[in-house]
């Protein structure tokens, strides 16, 4: 299991099911399905969004591979697990935690697939955003610690109770709804939950 959110507490979905949702997601969050052609970007001095973009413009090298914080707040309430490469963990399951986003920072809790408590305390930062009318749009990175795996995820767990991981963030905004997807390692999860903003 990847160093992400996720335990196989029962059999929700088929793989073709969770493949076209995962699919989807990509879709959105690279803007190969748009809104309506009526919405716009919005990105100017009222757009949570205008920092950004000049920033960007005026960065160079590290600066921008090292991205940019975007303020989205949000409870998480929903966590989803699928494993790709890992023939134990075939479905795409549902993850029993929940975690908070507060400016750059996660902090979550969740039981493995390997039914071990986890706790993640990570840096979120975006390569790339847009907002719509009523949609966000991101592609970023999350970095961070990790605990709960043994050796049964990788060799040199057991001599180290804190793992660093590092993967892709894809996530969507919509209205109070946030959904992030996320890739590290041999794991891939869905995340749902609630702005505050």
């Amino acid at each position: 299991m990847a160093p992400v959110y996720g335990c196989c507490i029962g059999k929700t979905r088929s793989w073709c099911a969770s493949g076209f949702l995962g699919f989807f997601m990509v879709a959105l969050s690279l803007g190969f399905i748009r809104a309506p052609s009526g919405l716009g970007a919005q990105v100017g001095p009222q757009s949570k969004y205008s920092g950004l973009v000049s920033d960007i413009a005026e960065s160079k090298d590290w600066k921008v591979l090292a991205g940019r914080n975007v303020s989205r707040p949000h409870v998480k309430l929903g966590l989803w697990a699928l494993h790709p490469f890992e023939p134990q963990f075939p479905e795409f399951d549902w993850a029993s935690g929940f975690g908070i986003k507060a400016d750059q920072w996660l902090v979550a809790t969740f039981v493995n697939s390997y039914d071990r408590r986890a706790f993640v305390v990570a840096l979120e930062r975006y390569w790339w955003s847009k907002q719509l009318d009523w949609i966000d749009l991101g592609v970023g990175y999350r970095v961070g610690a990790i605990t709960g795996y043994t050796e049964e995820l990788i060799e040199w767990a057991d001599s180290a109770p804190i793992l660093p991981f590092t993967g892709l963030l894809l996530w969507m905004d919509v209205g109070p709804l946030s959904i992030d997807g996320f890739y590290a390692y041999r794991g891939i999860t869905l995340e749902t939950g609630l702005s505050f903003r």
